[in-house]
């Protein structure tokens, strides 16, 4: 029985099952242009793949065997033999995903062989829990492995998983003593976000269209695209918003620019159109939400995003249910015990330091605009209207987002508090904590301090610098 599993261009995968069995797998390349018939019949890429996955196997590196290759004029297909039992990795722990990747990225430089298309999807494991490697088209081998092949390598497993520091090292650390661990990793961190930049640009950027992740949708007066997955009633969600808006009731947020009210487990957030030649307020909240989302931030879930004819907008999202950050530094922080502020201040601290390390900027970062799940201590970022992630971003973007969260919050929270923060940051950027603590306590003198309470909103007067 031939089963279709997968289809692109001019490339498509069939499992041949026996008996329910899963027996064997067909990749199929069928050009179309005259130029892609000429490349394939003077070179097939099926064949190509044949050999690579032999090398692979003599090298003592897990593959499925070949069975057969079959040429048909311009056509080649490549027949492989099924791994059974056999579960793709992804449907494992991050934590074991990033472990075998790791090993496997060590396995194959020893071995002298360079992969340009490592990632998850192309690992399943056995019943025994072993790594098999499938998509060897992208496999060179190389007389000498160099410090570019390294670093590409692995920028490719960290920009998936952001590695921790000490096992990045440790796999480093087993090629041997011809490279500098310590300088290799700084250069993979940096090869990293500039693929982690593109990645999620090119997974934004699809987000917009009919596709694996949305799925487009049109209604009365309006343009949506709801994500794959959520059994949307999108007219009855916005009929019921617009109904909360109108009766005052469900309201969470309500101002001349957005309406934002509860619906069913939905947070459902209206736009007022805007300017001349700017991008819907929701298109860009989107946007911003995708991004924080793909970077692995913690985030709303995104449901659907919607142009109306007249310019305005609209924004869905599951709905959180945990407290704003401010909220909670001024009711519950005070009476935890030092090592639960300690570690709530260091968790954060971690949050805003990955951020700024992926290079992302929130022009808006305030306590306000994060919610606090102490259950799991994990953060979610709200309102991200104007979040921008770059090639980079200047040190005085990131004074400006630290004295803004210094700012946002309580007078009460202590010095060492607010230390034991900045040395968390510091440890994703790299900065010296004690002159980032002279600069955002210099940076905040005389400002005024606001922030939610049950009560409404208080304000606080920062200190003035002593000269």
């Amino acid at each position: 029985t031939w089963v279709l599993i997968h289809e692109r261009s001019i490339r498509s995968v069939y499992r041949l099952d026996k008996g329910g069995v899963p027996e064997f797998f067909v990749k199929i390349y069928d050009p179309k242009t005259t130029l892609e018939k000429l490349r394939n019949l003077l070179r097939p890429r099926t064949l190509h793949e044949a050999h690579m996955l032999a090398q692979l196997n003599s090298s003592g590196i897990l593959v499925p065997g070949v069975h057969d290759h079959i040429r048909y004029y311009a056509s080649s297909a490549l027949v492989t033999r099924a791994v059974v039992p056999a579960k793709p990795l992804y449907e494992i722990g991050r934590t074991e995903q990033a472990a075998i990747m790791l090993d496997l990225t060590v396995k194959l430089l020893d071995n002298n062989f360079f992969f340009s298309d490592m990632h998850v999807g192309n690992i399943i494991l056995d019943r025994d829990g072993r790594p098999f490697l499938l998509d060897a088209y992208e496999i060179k081998p190389c007389r000498k492995i160099n410090e570019g092949h390294i670093i590409s390598l692995f920028a490719q497993v960290h920009n998936v998983y952001d590695t921790p520091d000490d096992k990045l090292m440790e796999a480093l650390e087993r090629l041997g003593s011809r490279f500098d661990p310590a300088e290799l990793a700084q250069k993979i961190r940096r090869k990293s976000r500039a693929l982690r930049l593109r990645y999620v640009q090119r997974r934004v950027k699809r987000s917009l269209r009919q596709g694996s992740f949305t799925q487009e949708q049109t209604g009365d007066g309006y343009r949506a695209y709801v994500r794959r997955g959520h059994d949307l009633d999108l007219d009855n969600v916005l009929d019921q918003h617009a109904k909360n808006v109108r009766q005052m009731t469900h309201v969470l947020k309500y101002q001349e620019k957005t309406q934002l009210s509860c619906v069913d487990d939905y947070c459902v957030k209206t736009y007022k159109p805007a300017r001349p030649l700017c991008s819907p307020y929701a298109l860009r909240s989107w946007k911003g939400l995708l991004t924080l989302y793909f970077n692995c931030v913690g985030v709303a879930e995104p449901v659907a995003v919607g142009v109306f004819e007249n310019g305005s907008s609209v924004l869905v999202t599951h709905m959180l249910s945990h407290p704003d950050l401010d909220l909670f530094l001024w009711e519950d922080y005070p009476a935890l015990k030092l090592m639960e502020k300690r570690d709530i201040a260091a968790a954060f601290g971690r949050l805003i330091g990955r951020l700024h390390s992926f290079n992302i900027y929130h022009a808006d970062l305030k306590a306000c605009n994060i919610k606090i799940d102490m259950a799991d201590l994990r953060f979610y970022v709200l309102d991200t209207d104007r979040i921008e992630q770059r090639r980079s971003i200047s040190y005085a973007k990131r004074l400006k987002n630290l004295v803004q969260i210094n700012t946002s919050i309580p007078l009460h929270i202590s010095r060492s508090d607010r230390m034991t923060f900045l040395k968390a940051y510091a440890a994703h950027t790299g900065d010296d904590p004690r002159v980032l603590f002279k600069e955002v306590w210099e940076g905040s003198a005389g400002s005024e301090i606001l922030y939610c309470t049950s009560d409404g909103d208080r304000k606080e007067s920062w200190p003035a610098v002593k000269r």
